[in-house]
């Protein structure tokens, strides 16, 4: 990140993907109108599989505010999204053949022509 801030001049806008979710998805689920989440969430576990240490990934991230999305797929059945410190993070169900049929799907995600804008949704196979 700061490499590619002192090679442009700027910060560069950027996303992170991961299988195993953030501490943080937890934070979505406790406060859901807060984060303005959408989406499904496993209705057996009502829980994020997540790392149960703080990595402190999303602080550094915050911190140094040009990493704007995080995305991760863990649970098959999970699929939602919320915001936490301006910072978009979502679930991605899967397309797999193991998966549970009301969530075989992907994540979509939109990026403007310059980058500004970025949009994600969930796009279902049924």
């Amino acid at each position: 990140s700061v490499a590619l801030e002192n090679y442009n001049g700027k910060k560069v806008p950027g996303m992170m993907y991961f299988q195993v979710p953030i501490y943080q998805f937890q934070l979505i689920l406790r406060n859901q109108q807060q984060t303005h989440m959408q989406g499904t969430v496993d209705t057996q576990l009502r829980k994020v599989t997540a790392s149960e240490r703080e990595s402190g990934i999303l602080w550094a991230c915050y911190e140094r505010g040009d990493v704007k999305n995080i995305f991760c797929g863990y649970n098959e059945k999970n699929d939602f999204s919320g915001e936490y410190l301006g910072i978009t993070m979502a679930f991605c169900s899967t397309v797999g053949k193991s998966a549970a049929k009301e969530t075989i799907g992907a994540r979509v995600i939109s990026i403007s022509q310059n980058g500004a804008k970025v949009e994600t949704s969930m796009s279902y196979l049924k």
